[in-house]
């Protein structure tokens, strides 16, 4: 009888081993055949020799025959394999910083008693750097190693790479003045360039809105803009301005901005110490500085103040309505019957400018001869007057000898011929009836010294018997 082969497994390190690695195990030289196995079952591959590189947890064992045809297993030898730290960061890859800045990476697990911290970058570990999170301003490519102190298991981070990039210029120019008036503003510019975002900021504070390199300034106080390509921003010096007061500008009236014709209203400027003025009609600038203007036309009227800053404001617009005075115009029907041509409210007829008791409607009919008008009151209660209408016909009968009578030339300057078959008589009249001149036996009138105007010539016979009435105008030389 043979004995059976004597075979044990010596292991070449710990068999307690981290994850990715392995402990090599061995049973002694000069058997004839090898098998390995794991947790009793044959490994497949490679477990045919007198060593095996054990990667797993479990129990390992080798089962070998002599030249005798002889066969033993040997004893089991444990193999625990502890996982390696689950490391990561964040951020995770690449982050890009402002120059001058810095960043904080954190490596993870974090905050764990059992793990031991070192970071590195391209030249090696970084001295003091045992924390799980670091803070740097330096460009290049770190990782964090992580270890666990009680299995001694140790793995690190992917490569997280720090950029750093120069921070853009900012600079804020005005343009506009530097000291404006209330309500006026200032434009301010910010540098230009390729991927710029701008913000203003009016004392420090970012001005809602304000977004675009061009920023108008309308409040006192300082102004900045941080400009920005990325993450990476600057902010501007700053740039001061001066808001003066405006002053006040009103008009005040106490007249109706609506009236008739040939009325008007006084549009009084609000006083003060030091304003000027410049009253405006339709936006347009008039050439009225004081502090009344008497509208009398239809129109939008304004008032700029100035004080002795400078600074203008307008008032509110006021618009004046003047309603046009009516002038009614007269048909003659039937040689003395008189009507206006448009209605209105009220009615005055008037002969020789003397107004005729109860002459009060539209149309009036003439019992005498002489100038008539009319006055007339519209529905806005603005009054008007006709032209003259002379009425020469009433108590005059045509005869053959009137008929012939010519009085020429007509419109005179001064000298009217009167050309009769009879003797006659005459009479100018003005236009209240009052008698300007006469003769009797005529045949040649000089009225150079009466006004110019329209005159009435009363024709008689030489035993005043009425032959006609002509309308004379006088001119001027």
């Amino acid at each position: 009888v043979n004995p059976l082969p004597t075979v044990s497994i010596t292991a070449a390190g710990p068999t307690a081993i981290c994850s990715l690695s392995s402990v090599n195990l061995c049973a002694a030289t000069g058997f004839v055949t090898y098998q390995w196995k794991f947790n009793g079952s044959n490994i497949a591959t490679g477990a045919n020799g007198a060593c095996y590189s054990a990667n797993a947890t479990g129990n390992y064992t080798v089962t070998v025959s002599d030249n005798n045809g002889c066969v033993n297993t040997s004893v089991p030898v444990g193999v625990l394999v502890n996982p390696l730290p689950a490391v990561s960061t964040n951020p995770t890859d690449t982050i890009t910083i402002c120059g001058g800045t810095t960043t904080t990476i954190t490596g993870a697990p974090c905050s764990n008693t059992t793990y031991t911290y070192q970071w590195s970058n391209g030249a090696g570990n970084i001295g003091g750097a045992v924390g799980c999170t670091y803070t740097t301003g330096t460009p290049g490519v770190y990782r964090i190693k992580v270890t666990n102190i009680l299995t001694g298991c140790a793995d690190s981070s992917k490569p997280v790479t720090v950029i750093t990039t120069t921070p853009p210029t900012a600079t804020a120019t005005r343009l506009g003045a530097a000291t404006i008036c209330d309500g006026d503003s200032s434009q301010l510019v910010a540098n230009t360039g390729t991927g710029l975002s701008y913000q203003w900021n009016f004392n420090g504070n970012p001005i809602a809105g304000a977004t675009g390199s061009t920023y108008y300034a309308k409040g006192q106080g300082s102004y900045t803009v941080t400009v920005s390509r990325g993450s990476c921003s600057s902010v501007s010096p700053a740039v001061s301005i001066t808001v003066n007061p405006a002053p006040a500008a009103y008009i005040t009236y106490n007249t109706p901005l609506q009236f008739c014709e040939g009325s008007a209203v006084a549009l009084n400027a609000n006083l003060g110490t030091g304003l000027s003025y410049r009253w405006y009609v339709n936006d347009t600038p008039t050439s009225n500085t004081s502090t009344l203007f008497v509208a009398m036309q239809t129109g939008v009227y304004s008032l700029r103040t100035t004080n002795t800053l400078g600074c203008s404001s307008f008032s509110d617009t006021l618009n004046v309505t003047v309603w046009p005075a009516p002038h009614p115009a007269i048909s003659i029907t039937g040689e003395v019957t008189m009507t206006t041509t448009q209605t209105y409210a009220q009615y005055q007829w008037f002969l020789n400018n003397v107004a005729i008791g109860g002459a009060t409607s539209q149309s009036y009919t003439a019992t005498e001869n002489g100038a008539y008008k009319v006055r007339v009151i519209d529905s806005n209660g603005c009054e008007g007057y006709s032209d003259l209408q002379f009425i020469q016909t009433v108590g005059i009968t045509p005869t053959p000898s009137s008929l012939a009578i010519k009085v020429f030339p007509n419109p005179t300057t001064g000298i009217l011929n009167i050309s009769s078959p009879v003797k006659v008589k005459v009479s100018l009249h003005d236009v209240t009836g009052k008698i300007v001149a006469e003769a009797s036996d005529v045949k040649q009138l000089d009225i150079s010294r009466v006004a110019n105007g329209m005159y009435l010539l009363y024709i008689y016979d030489m035993n005043g018997n009425a032959m006609r009435i002509d309308k004379i105008n006088k001119t001027a030389n």
